[in-house]
């Protein structure tokens, strides 16, 4: 992991850092969330979904340094200095939830997927329980298109939610080079 991803999640403070900046990079990714139609004039932050909360955005890529683009998928064409490519990312974090495969216990997920590699991701998740931070998952992965994270433990009836900070770092190539935020799921109340 790069100093820059390290020196961002270290600490409590990282959640108040992250929206900073998410709040400052909206109007640059051009953000749209499910079923809102993309415009960087118009950027939505995170959108309700009956299952998850979601954040879109897309970064562009006109060309390397060198003035020449590798592939960027396996078997893909090389590209030339004119054409501009697109990432389409999606990040979101699901409903916190009893799991259906160990019922004693709580889970929660959160995804970041893109069409194309991103050089580092970097999830972090937490689920909080009657306000309480109780359950934690992180998960960092380099030169990837998906990553998941999860945190889960026993049930406890209650009020639950999950807080989601993602840190994709595209490349020096991509405009803009990284992005990074939080999500915040809806409060489910259960009971165990």
């Amino acid at each position: 992991m790069t100093p820059a991803l390290r020196h961002l999640f270290r600490g409590r403070w990282r959640r108040i850092a992250a929206v900073a900046v998410a709040a400052a990079s909206l109007g640059a990714l051009g953000m749209v969330g499910s079923g809102a139609v993309s415009a960087s004039s118009a950027p939505v932050a995170s959108v309700a979904h009956p299952s998850f909360k979601t954040v879109h955005f897309q970064v562009r890529m006109e060309r390397t340094p060198s003035g020449q683009l590798q592939p960027l998928k396996p078997g893909q064409a090389m590209l030339t200095d004119d054409e501009i490519i697109i990432n389409d990312c999606t990040t979101q974090v699901n409903y916190p939830h009893v799991s259906t495969h160990v019922p004693e216990n709580f889970n929660v997920t959160g995804t970041t997927t893109c069409t194309y590699p991103v050089t580092e991701s970097y999830l972090t998740i937490e689920l909080f329980y009657d306000g309480e931070d109780y359950y934690y998952g992180e998960n960092y992965l380099g030169e990837t298109v998906y990553n998941q994270v999860n945190a889960a433990g026993p049930c406890y009836s209650g009020s639950w939610y999950a807080v989601l900070d993602y840190t994709i770092y595209f490349g020096p190539n991509w405009t803009p080079p990284d992005a990074s935020g939080e999500l915040v799921s809806t409060t489910v109340s259960v009971t165990c």
